[in-house]
């Protein structure tokens, strides 16, 4: 997996609603960022791999070279998703594969992981219904150190 370039995908997260989601650094958690907001939390895997996306036994390639395990960001997700509940935050964790040069032919589940294009991953994160308040989105963006996705100051109070 090629090293996370923030300058490939931030922009397209900047159309989402700066209010409602905020986007934290992956960590020791493995993945490369975590987009939280109050449609969920969504941990990403970024790749830069060429080809075409396929998926046989749980395995993602893209043009024939192995880029992630759809067990490993399960399970990363399922680690996320307790350290969650330890907040009292019992929103959705959907760990999602961002193929920036990849052909996928759009959004694609494979055992609770997605594989979408940057474009993609904005509508498939905006498109659920709520699941979290804002004030809950906050905190736990807080608490992964977040920053926002926008340019615009947080000093809205709740």
């Amino acid at each position: 997996m090629a090293v996370f370039e923030p300058s490939v995908i931030i922009p397209e997260l900047r159309r989402l609603d700066p209010w409602a989601f905020w986007a934290a650094p992956g960590g020791p958690s493995g993945f490369d960022l975590i987009v939280v907001g109050t449609t969920g939390v969504f941990p990403v895997i970024v790749s830069d791999a060429e080809g075409y996306l396929n998926v046989s036994f749980g395995r993602m390639k893209v043009g024939g070279k192995r880029v992630t395990s759809v067990r490993t960001m399960r399970s990363g997700a399922r680690r996320l998703r307790f350290r969650l509940r330890e907040m009292a935050v019992y929103g959705d964790v959907e760990p999602i594969l961002c193929l920036t040069r990849a052909t996928i032919g759009g959004p694609r589940p494979t055992k609770g992981v997605w594989a979408a294009t940057p474009a993609d991953m904005v509508k498939l994160i905006a498109r659920r219904a709520n699941s979290v308040s804002r004030p809950q989105a906050k905190r736990v963006a807080q608490t992964l150190g977040a920053k926002t996705v926008s340019a615009r100051r947080d000093d809205r109070s709740d």
